[in-house]
């Protein structure tokens, strides 16, 4: 496998004679070494105990390797990467070393429940066939009563954000519901979804990836589930940052992508409508310093704003035929109708106001 360091593959030589585990457990790490001892931590203490952990160090330069390597000697799989490939390249190689039925992403800034994958495969084993994908319960780290994600909602220009972000727990999601997506920093995918499906698409490097996965796996006829009892506590950004301008730029070309590749035709038409509609809304949210766009207005330039849109334009513009070329590959595919997907899309759309106050 290009950019492996095949002498840091952690599993013992007989690995190959052993039996299959249900599930495989793929943490991504990238420097944030603390986080990632956190989260280990969180899985070696599951109740449920039929799963491999991997842990995929996406070329780390912090000087954490070497310790990784302890954490990880006898009991957990480790790949190391000779260069960053994001979220999408370093998950995915996680993902080709799999053993398991199923495939978790799970975020090293995340701390697992000692119940979430018990819970996970409890709905699993009742789930029917066509469901592929899986979301938990997924709560702020810092604030544990407040939720990060619930699944994952989507705009109508391509963007999107987690269902139930912010929202303190009133009960709101206690029970189990089909959604249109999980949140990729504690993901479960069905391995037979993701042969048939694809991967993740290593041209996002990061950010909206996950969308881009469940929108792929909802044309195709598979479905997902929020599973209420597998908790997770995220430190949101922890390694990537939340409020960057490398951030921004990958979530704007990013939702062009998903926009070409997935959109329904007239939500595509009138996309450019929502997008300035939206650019309205987050620059009067910006001027009176409410919601994520105030953190960018004090750490940034309108100038330099500008110019990240103007960039992740140009880029989107760069990578338009690939993205048009699986449009037409996905429409072939597509096992809902137009109005079926554009009503599920519609269900499951995101208010202009959550993207401006939420933060």
């Amino acid at each position: 496998m290009p950019g492996t360091d095949s002498g840091d593959l952690g599993p013992p030589a007989d690995t190959a004679v052993q039996p299959s585990p249900r599930y495989s457990v793929v943490v991504l790490h990238w420097n944030g070494l603390a986080h990632t001892e956190r989260c280990l931590a969180s899985l070696a203490a599951q109740r449920f105990r039929d799963f491999e952990t991997i842990v995929v160090d996406n070329g780390s330069t912090d000087g954490s390797r070497g310790r990784l390597r302890t954490l990880c000697a006898g009991c957990v799989r480790l790949l190391c990467l000779g260069r960053n490939l994001g979220t999408t390249g370093g998950n995915n190689a996680g993902l080709r070393l799999a053993r398991g039925e199923f495939v978790a992403r799970l975020d090293n800034d995340c701390d697992a429940d000692a119940g979430w994958l018990e819970a996970l495969d409890a709905d699993v084993t009742a789930a029917p066939r066509q469901v592929g994908m899986w979301a938990s319960r997924v709560m702020v780290d810092a604030h544990r009563g407040v939720f990060d994600s619930v699944g994952l909602l989507v705009y109508p220009d391509g963007t999107g954000r987690p269902r139930g972000w912010l929202e303190p727990d009133r009960g709101q999601y206690d029970a189990s519901a089909e959604i249109l997506a999980p949140s990729g920093c504690a993901a479960l995918y069905r391995r037979s979804m993701l042969e048939e499906i694809g991967p993740l698409d290593e041209r996002y490097f990061a950010c909206l990836d996950d969308l881009d996965l469940g929108l792929r796996a909802q044309t195709s006829g598979w479905r997902c589930r929020y599973v209420p009892g597998a908790r997770v506590y995220h430190v949101k950004g922890a390694t990537f940052g939340r409020h960057t301008l490398r951030k921004g730029f990958l979530v704007e070309r990013n939702r062009v992508y998903n926009a070409v590749k997935h959109l329904p035709t007239r939500w595509l038409l009138t996309s450019p409508c929502h997008v300035l509609a939206r650019y309205l809304a987050q620059g009067w949210a910006a001027l009176g310093y409410r919601g994520p766009c105030s953190q960018y207005r004090r750490r940034y330039s309108w100038l330099q704003l500008a110019l990240t849109v103007w960039e992740a334009w140009a880029a989107a513009l760069d990578g338009l035929p690939p993205a048009l070329r699986e449009r037409r590959r996905l429409r072939a595919l597509r096992r809902l109708g137009p109005r079926e997907w554009a009503g599920l899309l519609a269900r499951h759309r995101l208010p202009l106001g959550h993207v401006l106050v939420r933060d």
